[in-house]
């Protein structure tokens, strides 16, 4: 069983590029065999998690479970 890891990134400053970028560098450092990645984003309209199809599902913030 692989290990889930969340990696949040974005944010609602000037500084979300650099998450982007930070996020995209962890993303690709991570083996996949071993772990499930899933990349939440956050920026102005929610926090969103893109799934395998492309479509963009909100995260519930109380308890950061996919919708």
């Amino acid at each position: 069983m692989k290990t889930k890891v969340a990696l949040v990134t974005g944010g609602l400053s000037s500084e979300a590029q650099i998450s982007y970028k930070s996020a995209k560098n962890v993303f690709t450092a991570l083996d996949k065999n071993s772990y499930d990645v899933y990349m939440i984003d956050i920026h102005p309209t929610g926090w969103w998690y893109e799934n395998e199809g492309g479509e963009e599902v909100a995260i519930d913030k109380s308890d950061f479970s996919i919708i």
